[in-house]
């Protein structure tokens, strides 16, 4: 065989390799993991898109603006709400939510370290915030467990205080928490009520995000991350210290619902015998 002969089949052998392997490598994207689609607490029902709380402010909370794309939470910017007039308001942060295939990336504008694991539903299992620790157990897809450890710095000692809450359910719905801190030992128990209102939104329960768990973080329950919403609206909530009667108290809510069943408004009144409200905006 001469050499030009040699070239040409040369030439034709790998002219024919290319062609085989252009099928695989042009359908390579086929192949690429499929992002994770947390199921939001409204399931199909329309997204809270602002919580803002109006008249007077019962106990640490927050308010919250969020945005979605693609049928995930991307976005939210939370507004500290305080009692004392000269706390209120004096705090706000943005955060980001990015989804890989079996993970979630959260960054937000203070520039403090999260990281997050995920459980094979798509929970959050773990979270740390710089040197502090949040972990979460699930039954029945419901958050039904959590355990707080908060590590503070100072003149070279570090100090940690650990905090957790057991939540139990009844047909789908809050039944009781309890929690309790390791400083001082006392357990506030927080009954609930069920109205027969459906929670289209999924909607938290207003005044509870401490005993839930995610107090300053309650946009990753609404990007479906911490467990499945209850199945109705809260009607009241009774609060009792096992050390302390006199911090006992009891709250009824009242809410509107517009012509799509959503609610526009939560109104109650505080321990205190004062007028309060939230507003959600869709």
């Amino acid at each position: 065989m001469t050499t030009k002969k040699m070239i040409q089949k040369s030439s034709m052998g790998l002219a024919l390799s290319a062609l085989t392997l252009m099928p695989f490598t042009s359908c390579s994207d086929d192949n690429d993991p499929i992002t994770i689609y947390p199921e939001l607490p409204a399931d199909g029902a329309d997204n809270i898109k602002s919580i803002e709380h109006k008249g007077a402010i019962a106990n640490t909370t927050y308010d919250w603006k969020m945005s979605y794309y693609d049928n995930r939470l991307t976005n939210a910017k939370g507004t500290i709400r305080e009692p004392e007039d000269d706390k209120d308001k004096k705090f706000s942060y943005t955060s980001e939510i990015t989804y890989g295939h079996d993970f979630i990336n959260v960054v937000n504008s203070h520039q403090e370290k999260v990281k997050i694991v995920l459980n094979r539903a798509n929970y959050i299992e773990k979270m740390t915030v710089n040197e502090n620790t949040y972990e979460f157990h699930y039954a029945d897809d419901h958050l039904s467990r959590w355990e707080k450890t908060i590590t503070e710095n100072s003149f070279g000692h570090a100090s940690i205080h650990k905090s957790y809450g057991v939540i139990e359910y009844l047909n789908g719905d809050l039944k009781s928490i309890k929690t309790s801190t390791d400083i001082n030992d006392e357990v506030v128990t927080t009954t609930f009520t069920s109205s027969d209102l459906v929670n289209h939104n999924g909607l938290l329960p207003e005044m509870v995000s401490a005993q839930l768990g995610c107090i300053g973080f309650e946009h990753l329950y609404y990007a479906g991350l911490l467990g499945k919403p209850t199945v109705h609206l809260v009607k009241a909530i009774k609060v009792d210290h096992s050390k302390d009667s006199s911090k006992n108290y009891s709250i009824d809510f009242h809410y509107s619902l517009n012509s799509d069943k959503n609610v526009e408004l939560c109104s109650y009144t505080t321990p205190e015998g004062k007028p309060a409200s939230v507003i959600y905006n869709y």
